[in-house]
C-alpha cells in the first residue's frame, strides 16, 4: 500500500496547510469545495476549484500567467492576465498565433509561418478561410455558397457578397445603390433615390472619366487630359476611336480608318484604306432615299419607294433629273425665292420668267447708258447712245429698264463694268420721244435726234435697216419709257 495522508471525514471537512520556513501559508487544500490555493506573502494568487471546475491564476496584485510546455520543456502556449493575451508558439518557441484581449487583436502567422484560419460547418467542411500565404479570404466552398454580410451599428445590412451569382451589393438605408454581378458581367450604380456616379481619377486625384446617372452623361478627359475612348471587337481589334483633342470619331476596319468625323474642322470623311465610302440617308420607313458613293463621286436621290429620280455623277459630270415614273423639273430662283428659270422634263420646256434675250456689248469710251437707252455701233464696234434719226447702225436697247429684266444674256463677262446688255429680241422698256409725232400701239420705232431715244417711223423709205421694234403702249407727248417688242429690221 502506498503512503496516504487523509484529512477530514467523519463529519469534518479536511483542510491542509503547507507553510514555508517563516510559517507563512503557501498552499492550502480545502476538502469543503475541493479547492487548492497557492499563495504569496500578500495572499492567494492561484486557485484551483473542483466545486466549479475552475482555475484562477493571478490575484492580490499578481498578474496571472500560465505557460504550457511541450515534452522538450519548450513553452508553446502562454496565457497572460496582464494584457488578457494568449500566445501560441511553434516547437522552437517562436510565436505564430496571438490573441490579445486588451486591443481585440487576433494575429495568425509570422516568424516563418503563413497564418490560416478555417471556419468549418457541422460536418467539418471548411465554410470560411482566411489564408495568409496567398492573402485570400474565402467564404463558401464544398459546404455551400458563400455569403458575407456587412452591417452598420444599427444592424442594417449595407454590403452583401453572394457566392451563388458572384455578386456584390452595396446599400443605403433606403435600398441597394450599387450592384456588381459576376454572373452577368453587370455593374449597377444608382437607384432607390440615388443618382449613380462613377469617377475615375488620375494620380493627383483629379477626375478624368465621369459616368453620371442623373444626367446620363459619360465624360472622358479634362483636368489637363484629352479624352480618348477605344472600342474593340471580340478579337481585340480597335473598331471605333473617340478623340477629345480635336472632337473626332474614327470608324475602322482591319486595314485602318474608313470613316472620320471631325468636329475641329466640321468635316465628315467616308472611305479610306481600300474602302470606297458610301453614305445612305433613310426615311422614317427605313427606306434609303439619298445615297452618296465615293467610288464614282455620285449622289442619288430616290422617291419613298426607293426608285431613283435624281442623279449627280461627278465621274462624268452628269445631272439626271426625273425617271422611274417621275417627270424631272429644275427651278432656279432669285433671292426672293421666285422662280426665274424652269426646266420642265414633262413638257420639254425651258421657262424664263424675265422678258428679253440680250447680249453684252462693250461700251464706247466716255459714254453713259442707262437701261432703256437706244444704242448704235461706233466705228470700233462698240456701242454708244443713238443721236440721229433713222440710224442703220442701231443694235437695240439697253435691257433692264422698268419691270422687264433680261431672260438670257449672251457673252456675259462678270466683273467688267464697261459692258451693257443690249436687248436683241423680246420685250423691253425703251426711252422714246413724241416730239416729232405721237406714238400709237403697233407703230414701228427708229432712232431719233434725241440721244438714246426712239421715235415713231413716219418715213418708211428711210426706216429700212433702222427699225428697232414695235410700240406696245401709246405715248402722246414728251419723252419717257414705254414697253417695246424688239424686232430689228
Amino acid at each position: 500500500m502506498p503512503s496516504e495522508l487523509t484529512a477530514g471525514g467523519a463529519g469534518q471537512n479536511g483542510l491542509i496547510h503547507v507553510r514555508n520556513a517563516a510559517d507563512d501559508d503557501r498552499i492550502q487544500l480545502y476538502g469543503e469545495n475541493g479547492a487548492v490555493e497557492l499563495r504569496d506573502a500578500n495572499g492567494r494568487t492561484v486557485l484551483l476549484s473542483g466545486d466549479n471546475a475552475s482555475v484562477n491564476v493571478g490575484e492580490n496584485d499578481k498578474a496571472g500567467r500560465i505557460d504550457v510546455r511541450n515534452s522538450g520543456n519548450q513553452v508553446t502556449i502562454t496565457h497572460r492576465g496582464e494584457d488578457g493575451s494568449i500566445t501560441l508558439r511553434d516547437p522552437n518557441g517562436r510565436w505564430t498565433i496571438g490573441l490579445n484581449g486588451s486591443n481585440g487583436d487576433i494575429i495568425v502567422g509570422g516568424n516563418g509561418q503563413a497564418g490560416r484560419i478555417d471556419v468549418r460547418n457541422g460536418a467539418g467542411q471548411r465554410a470560411i478561410t482566411l489564408d495568409g500565404s496567398n492573402t485570400t479570404a474565402s467564404v463558401g466552398g464544398p459546404s455551400g455558397n458563400g455569403v458575407l454580410h456587412v452591417k452598420n451599428g444599427s444592424d442594417v445590412e449595407l454590403i452583401s457578397l453572394l457566392g451563388a451569382d458572384g455578386s456584390i451589393t452595396l446599400r443605403s438605408p433606403a435600398g441597394w445603390t450599387i450592384g456588381l454581378n459576376g454572373n452577368t458581367g453587370d455593374i449597377y450604380v444608382g437607384g432607390n433615390g440615388q443618382g449613380g456616379n462613377i469617377d475615375v481619377r488620375n494620380g493627383i486625384g483629379q477626375r478624368t472619366i465621369v459616368l453620371d446617372g442623373d444626367s446620363g452623361r459619360l465624360g472622358v478627359g479634362g483636368n489637363g487630359q484629352s479624352g480618348f475612348i477605344h472600342v474593340r471587337n471580340h478579337a481585340g481589334d480597335e473598331r471605333v476611336r473617340f478623340y477629345g483633342e480635336n472632337g473626332a470619331v474614327e470608324l475602322r476596319n482591319a486595314s485602318g480608318r474608313t470613316v472620320l468625323l471631325e468636329g475641329h474642322d466640321a468635316s465628315v470623311n467616308v472611305g479610306e484604306n481600300g474602302q470606297a465610302g458610301i453614305i445612305d440617308v433613310r426615311n422614317s420607313g427605313n427606306q434609303v432615299t439619298i445615297t452618296h458613293r465615293g467610288e464614282d463621286g455620285s449622289i442619288t436621290l430616290r422617291d419613298p419607294n426607293g426608285r431613283w429620280t435624281i442623279g449627280l455623277n461627278g465621274s462624268n459630270g452628269d445631272i439626271i433629273v426625273g425617271g422611274n415614273g417621275q417627270a424631272g423639273r429644275i427651278d432656279v430662283r432669285n433671292g426672293a425665292g421666285q422662280r426665274a428659270i424652269t426646266l420642265d422634263g414633262e413638257t420639254g420646256d425651258i421657262q424664263l420668267s424675265n422678258a428679253d434675250c440680250a447680249e453684252e456689248f462693250a461700251l464706247a469710251a466716255d459714254q453713259m447708258a442707262e437701261p432703256g437707252t437706244v444704242m448704235v455701233l461706233d466705228d470700233n464696234g462698240k456701242v454708244c447712245p443713238s443721236s440721229c434719226p433713222y440710224d442703220m447702225r442701231v443694235v437695240g436697247v439697253v435691257s433692264g429698264a422698268g419691270g422687264f429684266k433680261p431672260g438670257i444674256v449672251l457673252d456675259k463677262r462678270r466683273g467688267d463694268s464697261d459692258r451693257r446688255p443690249i436687248a436683241l429680241m423680246g420685250k423691253v422698256y425703251c426711252l422714246v420721244t413724241a416730239d416729232a409725232a405721237p406714238i400709237r400701239v403697233g407703230d414701228l420705232l427708229t432712232t431719233s435726234d434725241i440721244p438714246g431715244h426712239a421715235m415713231k417711223v413716219f418715213d418708211p423709205n428711210r426706216s429700212f435697216g433702222a427699225v428697232i421694234g414695235k410700240a406696245m403702249a401709246p405715248f402722246a407727248s414728251g419723252r419717257g419709257l414705254i414697253p417695246v417688242l424688239i424686232a430689228l429690221q
